[in-house]
């Protein structure tokens, strides 16, 4: 990274100054190439030294430019003294046709000159810390989404501890039993619940995903048991147009899901639930439509659906996907899509 960095310098410094002997000899100034190297040896040092001052005094000064301004003067008058040194070496030499007059003329000339190289190096500092500062942001946003994504894993390992499956799967499996015969609609809602468990407690592999397939079946159990729940008057539609197997987090969709049939009214043949899911090439699209159960109370805390944001953004990152959401009137709509 470092020698790229000074080969980008120094190419840099190679056309600048091919560029400005080029016009000083257009306009007639001396054609001698080696009396423009000691000027630019100044020249770059005295661009560099204000480079590593700004650096300094921002790294050990709070208030940095009660440090940075009288530094920056002494090199400067130190800067102007070295080049007028030059030119009065160059001219006793002979290696030079002009003439040597310590006036305002020559001061003016010199002046603006360290002014010019003075400007580039500012702008060359500000550019530096700009691209820092963006840089150590983004480092803090991938930390970030990194140590939420650490909490939701912990988070769900410490909810499954507190989960005894077999005592679970034990007392479902009893309960199937025992009502089986007197209610087989009860007997298979259990079953559907048991597996549905399986699949919440079935944990993820080591990218923290599942199949997509293993997602859409807890949709399918999900609606099946709301069919169970309210027999013919459940209108759902429930539609899947998947190209290719994926790798998912699990429970995003479901939550969507589940959100449809605690909050939905879907027992009106002519609104029926909508759930809609698509998988291409290159995007995951995820729709959801339902007419609320009443438009007078708040449809939701909406904190499922939080989470569910937040675990997007920690698998997929926050500019590859785009969830929308519409709570106004009596539907309520859910848009997702997620580049893959």
């Amino acid at each position: 990274m470092k020698s790229k960095l000074l080969l980008y310098h120094a190419s840099a410094w190679v056309i600048f100054i091919l560029y400005e002997i080029s016009i000083s000899i257009l306009l007639g100034a001396s054609k001698n190439l080696w009396g423009y190297f000691p000027y630019y040896v100044i020249h770059i040092t005295w661009f560099y030294s204000f480079i590593f001052l700004c650096r300094y005094a921002v790294d050990h000064f709070k208030r940095w430019w009660l440090f940075l301004i009288p530094v920056t003067l002494l090199v400067f008058v130190v800067y102007v003294l070295l080049i007028i040194i030059t030119r009065k070496i160059f001219i006793d030499l002979h290696l030079s046709d002009e003439t040597f007059k310590l006036d305002h003329v020559l001061f003016t000339g010199v002046i603006w000159r360290g002014i010019y190289f003075l400007l580039i190096s500012s702008t060359y500092c500000l550019v530096f810390f700009l691209i820092n500062k963006i840089n150590e942001n983004n480092r803090l946003k991938i930390k970030q989404l990194e140590t939420e994504k650490e909490w939701y894993k912990l988070d769900n390992a410490y909810l499954l501890s507190q989960v005894n499956q077999h005592l679970l799967f034990n007392t479902l499996n009893f309960i199937y039993n025992a009502v089986r015969k007197a209610s087989p609609d009860a007997a298979q809602s259990v079953m559907m619940l048991s597996s549905i468990m399986r699949h919440s407690l079935g944990g993820t592999g080591p990218d923290g995903k599942i199949g997509i397939l293993d997602e859409i079946e807890h949709i399918e159990q999900l609606i099946e048991i709301s069919r169970l729940r309210f027999g013919k008057r459940a209108f759902i539609d429930f539609e899947v147009n998947i190209d290719r197997e994926l790798r998912f987090p699990p429970l995003i969709l479901v939550t969507f899901v589940e959100n449809v049939l605690k909050h939905g009214n879907f027992t009106l043949q002519e609104h029926p639930a909508i759930i809609y899911l698509e998988i291409n090439a290159t995007q995951l699209l995820f729709r959801t439509s339902n007419l609320k159960k009443n438009t007078q109370l708040e449809y939701s805390s909406k904190i499922g659906i939080k989470n569910a944001e937040l675990r997007l953004a920690s698998a997929f990152g926050a500019e590859n996907y785009t969830l929308i959401m519409n709570d106004e009137g009596t539907l309520y709509n859910v848009n997702l899509a997620i580049n893959l």
